[in-house]
């Protein structure tokens, strides 16, 4: 499998989108692409991608067979589909999963099944779509989707696509608070030994 770029799977995460939740405005022109793909809300992170950009990863993603442009009679600019179910051969409830992972980056089972609701899908339970992911975890020749190590603090496991290579490691706000107010105690307990010292010394003549 060829790696996306991070352009690349914002982009295509918006065509996914916009087809289950706006399928009137489906497909998309290159300016409503970009709108989608820079939009503030139900994205993470939010992002300011140029019509360029958007532009070299719409001719990317078509040389790697995940979208195509179509001219419609009479319409003034071409538009775009994805492909990215019909290369893996993908139902619905996987190919929503993906566009969620793509544009919000790794999430739990809870997440997955509320969010998917914002694209006319409902997951009755999250048995499905644990379901939907292990479609995505299986897939050969290629896994799509990975489970992420639980990090300190968390109580579920979350998922992340593997479309741009497998993710590294995020060290949360939480655990940088924690570590930085584990270091500040060490510091102030250095300083204390010091003046322990220092007094100590004094006491002694030194």
């Amino acid at each position: 499998m060829n790696l996306l770029s991070e352009a690349e799977v914002r982009v295509l995460g918006t065509l996914i989108e916009k087809q289950y939740a706006t399928p009137d405005y489906y497909p998309m022109t290159e300016n409503a692409i970009r709108l989608g793909a820079n939009q503030k809300n139900n994205r993470n992170p939010v992002t300011q991608l140029s019509e360029t950009e958007v532009r070299e990863a719409l001719d990317s993603l078509q040389r790697k067979r995940l979208c195509g442009m179509f001219r419609e009679h009479g319409a003034r600019a071409p538009k775009y589909r994805q492909f990215l179910d019909r290369e893996y051969r993908l139902e619905a409830p996987a190919t929503i999963v993906m566009a969620l992972l793509m544009l919000r980056g790794p999430q739990t089972l809870g997440e997955i099944r509320a969010r998917a609701e914002s694209m006319n899908h409902k997951f009755a339970s999250l048995q499905e779509v644990e379901a939907a992911l292990q479609t995505l975890i299986n897939l050969a020749p290629q896994p799509l989707v990975t489970v992420l190590e639980r990090q300190p603090g968390e109580r579920e496991v979350r998922y992340a696509h593997l479309l741009a290579g497998t993710p590294a490691p995020v060290v949360r706000v939480e655990e940088k608070s924690e570590l930085e107010s584990r270091l500040e105690a060490l510091e102030a307990e250095v300083r204390d030994l010091r003046s322990a010292v220092e007094r100590l010394r004094k006491a002694l003549g030194g």
